[in-house]
């Protein structure tokens, strides 16, 4: 079968066009992300200071106490190649 200048220039219009097509769909999700991660930092900024109180002690300090009735709220692991394993629990607990 013969492929003539104006079928190849046909097959080259079509496949221009799916091009503009799937880089205006790419331009819409960017521009999407953009405005998510807007929002998500004008969120962090709301929030920052916004912790009523909060412990940052060290095991020692915080086992040197009496605990009667403790629960484990919330855990959250995470491991960083140069601050390496760390662990933070969120503990309720009463003195007596």
């Amino acid at each position: 079968m013969k492929v003539t200048i104006r079928m190849q220039l046909m097959m080259k219009a079509q496949k221009l066009d799916e091009l503009k097509q799937r880089l205006e769909l790419a331009n819409k999700s960017k521009n999407r992300a953009s405005e998510l991660e807007n929002e998500i930092q004008s969120k962090i900024e709301e929030m920052q200071g916004s912790v009523k109180k909060e412990l940052t002690k060290t095991i020692e300090t915080i086992s040197e106490m009496p605990i009667f009735g403790a629960t484990v709220l919330q855990q959250i692991e995470s491991y960083d190649p140069i601050r390496g394993y760390e662990l933070s629990n969120l503990v309720v607990w009463s003195q007596n």
